[in-house]
């Protein structure tokens, strides 16, 4: 049996592989589909790339808040800030989809 402080911790540490995986999912499928741009096979036009460059820096955003996190005693977590770096980060991947619909990105 686990303490309610271990409990929570636990389904923190849950919380963050899952994003992680998430995080992991997304750049592998960008990384195909930057492939095929740089392969020819594709074309980007400005709002594209620049959408792509806001995805990236949103996600590396997300990586400092979740190691600052991780490197933080467990009391002063600030999970608000993980929160809204997530939400950015979901915001942009459904522009993404929208812009990239022609390429099959996402």
């Amino acid at each position: 049996a686990l303490s309610d402080e271990s409990t929570r911790r636990v389904s923190s540490l849950l919380s963050i592989s899952n994003d992680l995986e998430s995080i992991g999912d997304l750049i592998y499928q960008m990384s195909k589909d930057l492939e095929k741009f740089f392969e020819g096979d594709i074309i980007l036009n400005s709002e594209q790339k620049d959408g792509m460059n806001t995805i990236l820096n949103a996600i590396d955003d997300a990586f400092t808040v979740m190691n600052e996190n991780l490197n933080t005693d467990y009391s002063q977590v600030q999970i608000d800030m993980a929160y809204e770096k997530e939400a950015i980060i979901n915001k942009t991947k459904k522009k993404l989809t929208l812009l990239f619909k022609s390429v099959c990105f996402y």
